[in-house]
């Protein structure tokens, strides 16, 4: 749909989860998006709310590169 449109048009190529039905975010007690989970080695690194710029999640993204 829209969001996949989107995603190809910015050429984002990181695992996107759009969830539409509100089962993943109900599991996870999300209740923000859009919300930014980072997982390394299958353990969650970092989590994040709302906007971030572009400096924050590289921030992040490093972070999660040192686990």
């Amino acid at each position: 749909g829209e969001v996949s449109r989107w995603l190809s048009r910015k050429r984002v190529t990181f695992p996107v989860v759009n969830d539409s039905g509100g089962e993943i975010s109900r599991n996870w007690e999300i209740s923000v998006t859009p919300t930014l989970v980072v997982v390394s080695k299958g353990q969650v690194v970092t989590t994040t709310s709302g906007w971030t710029s572009y400096w924050g999640m590289k921030l992040r993204l490093w972070r999660a590169a040192m686990f």
